[in-house]
């Protein structure tokens, strides 16, 4: 039996508004910016789901020279890696939300060496570019006039990026040393060579938090890809470090498994603080203090900033930074205490 779909004139009726309302809500032609108008288009949408309508995209198209296409590009390895990707829920949330506002989503996830040759190059309304290393990531649409935000990295003169305050979420896990009564405090990045710009941020940050306080920073703190093994018997073993921040999840993991082999125990013979508040930070023993990168807000900032990019007038472009919270747990020890 086909099913007849409802009309906005029958939405309408239901909503209690005019049709004309109902058009602007449905087609994003709302002033978002104000609360009231803002939720009573939330209210148009969902009586518009419940009633299972439908934009006819081919009629819209035709007519307003538009797609209704929005390309989510970044590279596989971003995903691959439960412990280490902040984009699964930057990518879910940012696509659910585009396609209620009508866009189909199309996602792009090449390897990080073939950039250049698969990323989305056809006619898109706009694009979200996650953590882009380097121009090859959004140089298509620079080109070709289309929005895009950038999102964890930065942007080319026509865009808009969306970049973690990395500088104070560094500040926070060092500071909850100190008041903790650490001083002896360790740099450990895991990465085989420096290629996104936080990493340059954090450990700046490190080395300017313990200059506050006057103390000095631990050996193997500048050392990109050290081993583990090697890394704790340098700092934690010879130089007496009592607490290590990682620039990622992996980094803990590796300190982990690496201090078993060594006879050493988290939080009893070191601290560690990492970033990323990523699956299975929260079940392994000890759960891990961490700074969390919040995936969910990033992705309704960059969803917002498209939907403005794409459907008003104004071009403007934004670069907006993104808090990020210490989530304190059970691998810090208090050693305040016992000097």
């Amino acid at each position: 039996m086909k099913t007849i779909k409802p009309t906005i004139y029958e939405i309408a009726k239901k909503a209690g508004v005019s049709p004309a309302t109902v058009s602007n809500v449905l087609n994003n032609r709302t002033k978002a910016n104000y609360p009231r108008v803002a939720k009573r288009a939330e209210q148009i949408r969902s009586i518009a789901r419940k009633m299972g309508y439908q934009i006819n995209l081919t009629a819209k198209n035709l007519t307003q020279g538009k797609t209704h296409i929005v390309s989510i590009n970044g590279t596989w390895s971003y995903f691959n890696n439960p412990t280490v990707s902040i984009f699964d829920s930057i990518n879910s949330y940012a696509g659910k939300k585009l396609q209620e506002a009508g866009y189909n989503v199309l996602t792009a996830l090449p390897e990080p060496d073939q950039v250049r040759s698969k990323t989305i190059r056809i006619k898109v309304d706009g694009a979200i570019v996650l953590q882009p290393h380097d121009e090859d990531f959004y140089q298509f649409y620079e080109e070709s006039g289309t929005p895009y935000v950038c999102v964890n990295g930065n942007c080319g003169p026509n865009g808009s990026e969306i970049l973690l305050d990395d500088a104070d979420g560094t500040k926070k896990a060092m500071e909850h040393f100190f008041e903790m009564g650490h001083s002896r405090i360790a740099y450990f990045n895991v990465s085989k060579k420096s290629t996104h710009y936080s990493e340059k941020i954090r450990h700046h940050a490190y080395l300017q938090e313990l200059q506050r306080r006057s103390f000095c920073p631990v050996s193997c703190h500048d050392a990109i890809g050290i081993d583990e093994l090697e890394f704790l018997k340098r700092t934690v073993k010879d130089e007496k470090a009592t607490a290590v921040l990682t620039y990622d999840f992996t980094g803990a993991l590796k300190l982990l498994f690496a201090a078993k082999e060594l006879g050493l125990s988290i939080p009893e013979d070191f601290s560690v603080i990492c970033f990323n508040k990523l699956f299975p930070s929260e079940i392994v023993r000890p759960r891990f203090t961490v700074v969390d990168i919040p995936g969910l807000e990033i992705g309704e900032k960059a969803s917002k900033i498209l939907l403005r990019l794409m459907n008003e007038d104004s071009k403007a472009n934004e670069a907006c930074m993104v808090k990020e919270e210490l989530v304190i747990r059970e691998s810090v020890r208090n050693i305040a205490s016992l000097s």
